[in-house]
């Protein structure tokens, strides 16, 4: 492989970079603490929001 450049940059020595990276041949984990939450779902209607329910089934049959 040849690199061929159009103007000199200096001294003519390619400049060799090393990252500054290891890498980790361990296996990686992450424990997440769950949380329970409640779920809420929101009905919108005519652009603003006009209820929130703790049940899906009633949010879909909720009269707007």
């Amino acid at each position: 492989l040849e690199l061929v450049f159009k103007k000199s940059g200096g001294n003519g020595t390619p400049k060799l970079l090393t990252p500054k990276e290891t890498i980790l041949e361990e296996k990686r984990e992450v424990a997440l603490e769950e949380k329970q939450t409640m779920q809420q779902y929101y009905v919108y209607a005519k652009g603003k929001l006009d209820s929130i329910y703790k049940n899906a089934n009633t949010a879909i049959v909720a009269p707007t």
